[in-house]
């Protein structure tokens, strides 16, 4: 009889408190409701960013998150993610990171396993942001010469200074022979190249109808034109992915491909793929085509360098040519000789430099920035060493 009592009271105990539990809980669902959630997508190298407006989509997205599995190998360094996705609620935040190749990881670093419902929704986001890229498609050439096929009129943007002029591709096999349109064009090249005409590399846009293209031009009239009073003697060429020179029709030249990876805004997959050596060879091609921006991907982050000032400096060198000696595995080091120019300096000096190599983030090979204090002529060498800076003095 007691056992049934106090049975009996436990349940009647237990409705009370539930009849009282349940509107509790419902009254703070409708007065005190959840933080919201706020996503963003944005795209890591240009400036394109994407909110999640619809509720449905920011709560399929938060379901999704709860599938996603920290993995134990490391993910990629922080450079190579070309898109991220912001979760915010409250004063708690979480960022994704993705790189072109479909590597997912947070920043800190950690590799994450995401569910097939998250790369659906990463894929749909990182699409719509790819259509607002000032880029190109590293698109072959194989497909572009179809695009850009002759007698195909384009529009070519210059990727550093945004100038843009009309041209039309009239030839070309291993790559294009475009010639400008119109003196005006013609003008605008000639802009763009400083009032100089010039066989440097530049990395360009060539924009067909609604098609943009990364590509690489060699801006000096040589050969044969066949457009009239456009104030341009001969054509010049424009180089896509995978596209060859005359002189080289098995072998890409490494001044043009640069450029259109540049193009791309995929640079530092490029180098994440190099080898030691191949390092060294976009180092003295950028340094040679006056690029000294992609030098500068190429140089490890420590001892610091002044990046203005090393521009500066790199732009001191008018020619050089290189050559890649040997190197050694077990310490590192590529020897390399090499014959400059100096815009105002002795021409022909001949160096040899032993360039000390690292394995920055152990994911690709950089440069040690103390390796290349010869590079300059003796009258500025000083001043290089000078744009060797601790991290302390960075702070």
């Amino acid at each position: 009889m007691r056992l049934t009592f106090l049975t009996y009271f436990k349940y009647r105990t237990l409705i009370k408190i539930m009849v009282f539990i349940i509107p509790l809980a419902i009254m703070m669902r409708v007065y005190w409701p959840q933080q919201p959630v706020a996503i963003t997508f944005t795209a890591l190298r240009w400036d394109a960013k994407l909110d999640v407006i619809n509720e449905q989509e920011r709560n399929t997205i938060v379901e999704a998150m709860r599938y996603t599995h920290k993995m134990r190998k490391p993910g990629p360094p922080k450079q190579l993610a070309l898109y991220s996705m912001l979760v915010e609620k409250g004063n708690q935040q979480q960022e994704y990171l993705v790189t072109e190749s479909g590597e997912y990881f947070f920043p800190d670093g950690t590799a994450i396993l995401p569910s097939y419902k998250l790369r659906e929704i990463f894929k749909q986001y990182a699409d719509r942001l790819e259509r607002q890229s000032p880029f190109g498609q590293p698109m072959a050439w194989s497909e572009a010469r179809r695009i850009f096929s002759r007698y195909t009129k384009a529009t070519i943007e210059d990727l550093d200074t945004g100038l843009r002029f009309e041209v039309q591709r009239r030839a070309g096999n291993y790559h294009a022979d475009v010639q400008p349109l119109t003196a005006n064009d013609t003008a605008v090249l000639k802009e763009i190249y400083d009032g100089n005409w010039s066989w440097k590399r530049r990395a360009v846009i060539v924009e067909v109808g609604n098609t943009r293209l990364a590509a690489s031009m060699a801006g000096m009239p040589h050969g044969a034109g066949a457009i009239r009073n456009n104030n341009f003697n001969g054509h010049f060429c424009v180089h896509f992915k995978d596209s060859t020179t005359h002189q080289t029709p098995k072998q890409p030249n490494l001044a043009h491909q640069i450029m259109v990876w540049k193009a791309a805004g995929r640079l530092p997959e490029l180098l994440a793929m190099a080898s030691p050596e191949e390092v060294i060879e976009i180092f003295f091609t950028a340094l040679n085509q006056q690029a000294p921006d992609i030098c500068l991907l190429t140089l490890a982050g420590e001892p610091k360098l002044d990046d203005e000032e090393f521009r500066q400096k790199s732009r001191e060198v008018a020619a050089l040519a290189y050559s890649v000696q040997r190197y050694d595995p077990q310490t590192n080091i590529i020897t390399v000789q090499i014959q400059l120019d100096y815009l105002a300096g002795p021409q022909n000096v001949k160096k040899e430099l032993d360039i000390q190599m690292v394995h920055s983030l152990g994911y690709w090979w950089k440069i040690d920035p103390r390796s290349l204090t010869e590079l300059y002529h003796d009258k500025t060498t000083a001043n290089f060493n000078d744009l060797l800076r601790s991290e302390a003095e960075c702070l």
